[in-house]
């Protein structure tokens, strides 16, 4: 019989919660809420830069090219900093490849990081 007494308080304390006074008072701000949630869209580039500060993985592109070289110029992150992740990305390849597919693979990184560079007017 408790649990019928409890389920009943219950179902009153919820319902008197959702029809509360106080809910129009937020409707507003909900509204402007959703709203800014629909244009909102998370900034990759900060989002990785960030990661790369904290030593943890990212991919390639965020190394090499125009994503590192976006991050660089926009002062999200220094060269310097990208330099141990590139490194350590450098040695794992080279476990793991031939050294004639590893010299190819890091020359068209290395290419495409210069060309961006020069794409957006990096020394």
């Amino acid at each position: 019989m408790s649990k019928h007494i409890g389920r009943a308080i219950e179902d009153e304390v919820w319902s008197a919660s959702v029809s509360r006074p106080s809910h129009k008072i937020y409707e507003e701000d909900r509204k402007a809420q959703k709203e800014r949630a629909k244009s909102w869209r998370p900034d990759s580039l900060q989002v990785n830069a960030e990661r790369i500060k904290r030593g943890e993985l990212v991919g390639v592109e965020y190394l090499w090219g125009r994503r590192a070289v976006q991050m660089i110029k926009l002062g999200m992150i220094l060269e310097e900093t990208l330099d141990a992740h590139r490194k350590s990305y450098i040695d794992e390849y080279k476990e793991l490849y031939s050294e004639h597919q590893y010299n190819i693979h890091i020359g068209d990184l290395t290419s495409r990081h210069e060309a961006a560079k020069e794409q957006y007017n990096l020394p």
